[in-house]
């Protein structure tokens, strides 16, 4: 099944999610309330019509009732091993948000999609959620009404098993040109390449283990180069390494990991309104959801 993906309808389907995300919707901020809705309703669908069972974890924010969207195959397992493939449909307030993060929440959706045909996103030991968080962007980024940390706050309170969370954040800016990439101090002195060709996988101690699965499992796919760097703790060192949805589950003691292009270390359009669905690489795009299905296989096997 991975290897037969038509790649031509897969770029087809990628860059139709992001038209509609971006063109159709448009802004999908909590300043932009009704165009957030919008995109839930159709992250929702999209999800259904994969054959998705779809909850909405409710939460009230600035007098609007926000929702993370939790996608279950119906073949789930219970007692099993239990993962999270996650992303946010949000955008910062001004920006039609394709890379940041219509790019992510694309290949979330068709990395269910296919993963369920492949029986990949639940076996009689493992399944897969796909969760696509609201407010992860400012105002609420790094508040308790970030939606992912709604999410994380509810699982440890109710001392949910999750085995895993791998957070897609940014996933659809490439260029293959010497100095396209850049890195904070001190990453820039770990010999890093200076291409902007890969995906990078970002974890703390606890979820190294799952970052070096992940890694091995998404190198089968030798298209698409991935690059890996492990930060202390739970990244405060190295704050970068905290600004997106994986962090707040490091915080509640969960194994997780962040796969994305980097953002603003190579995307000049990060948060403007010049991050539009011209400036993404869909034929990159393509080759991240089958190095993420290949990952999805590794876990059953």
């Amino acid at each position: 099944m991975l290897e037969n993906i038509d790649h031509l309808d897969l770029q087809r389907r990628l860059r139709a999610h992001v038209r509609v995300l971006c063109e159709e919707i448009g802004n999908r901020s909590i300043y932009t309330f009704a165009n957030l809705l919008k995109a839930e309703r159709y992250v929702t669908a999209a999800l259904e019509e994969a054959g998705f069972l779809v909850e909405k974890q409710s939460f009230a924010y600035r007098g609007h009732p926000c929702a993370n969207l939790v996608g279950r195959d119906p073949r789930h397992p219970v007692g099993g091993r239990e993962y999270l493939l996650c992303a946010h449909y949000d955008t910062a307030w001004g920006t039609p948000g394709a890379d940041d993060n219509a790019s992510a929440v694309a290949i979330l959706l068709e990395v269910g999609r296919l993963g369920r045909t492949a029986g990949t996103v639940a076996t009689e030991t493992a399944g897969w959620r796909l969760v696509a968080f609201t407010t992860e962007e400012p105002p609420a980024f790094h508040t308790r009404h970030q939606g992912s940390r709604v999410f994380a706050r509810k699982a440890r309170g109710q001392k949910q098993r999750i085995d895993g969370i791998v957070n897609l954040e940014m996933l659809g800016y490439f260029k293959d040109v010497p100095g396209s990439q850049h890195y904070p101090f001190p990453a820039r002195l770990f010999g890093y390449p200076d291409r902007a060709n890969f995906v990078g996988v970002l974890g703390n101690w606890h979820s190294r283990h799952l970052a070096k699965d992940l890694v091995a499992a998404m190198r089968e796919n030798t298209a698409l180069p991935v690059q890996q760097l492990i930060v202390p703790e739970r990244g405060f060192l190295l704050f970068f390494s905290r600004l997106s949805d994986h962090s707040s589950f490091w915080d509640h003691g969960y194994p997780a990991v962040m796969v994305t292009d980097t953002a603003f270390l190579r995307n000049p359009h990060y948060h403007g309104p010049s991050d539009s669905p011209d400036t993404l690489d869909f034929a990159a795009m393509a080759q991240v959801v089958q190095s993420l299905l290949c990952f999805l296989r590794s876990v059953h096997e």
